[in-house]
């Protein structure tokens, strides 16, 4: 069993780079075509893993997802906000501001698969721009 590890292991570089090289990608495909979307961005002093490829939209990301959806395009919003989760509705919440919930309601994360192809960017995008009118 320990030999599945090992292997798991030094396959993780191979596909973080992969992710990375995605994630550059999405972002020169999505600077090209789409005004008003922010991709999510690491900062200059980091190296991030990229493992997800979340933007940001102008308008709510609800009607962009389900027609994503109905395309057959794994696209879903971020993560809810932990307040407005059932199980942390007895507790008091002090909001100082609303970016949590302002993002759930207006990012995507995109598919991120590390095989995905470049063609399969193009079309996510594709489908993005077509979607956001």
């Amino acid at each position: 069993m320990p030999r599945i590890g090992v292997a798991q292991m030094e396959m993780l570089l191979n596909r973080i780079h992969r992710k990375q090289r995605l994630h550059e990608y999405y972002a020169v495909s999505i600077r090209k075509r789409m005004n008003g979307v922010q991709l999510a961005q690491r900062t200059p002093e980091s190296t991030g893993n990229c493992w997800i490829n979340c933007i940001a939209l102008p308008q709510p990301s609800r009607p962009v997802i389900e027609k994503l959806v109905a395309q057959q395009i794994m696209a879903r919003p971020v993560w809810i906000p932990l307040p407005q989760l059932p199980v942390y509705a007895r507790f008091e919440y002090f909001q100082r501001d609303a970016l949590a919930t302002h993002l759930h309601e207006h990012a995507i994360m995109l598919p991120s698969g590390p095989g995905m192809t470049e063609a399969q960017v193009d079309r996510v995008v594709s489908a993005l721009e077509e979607a956001s009118k």
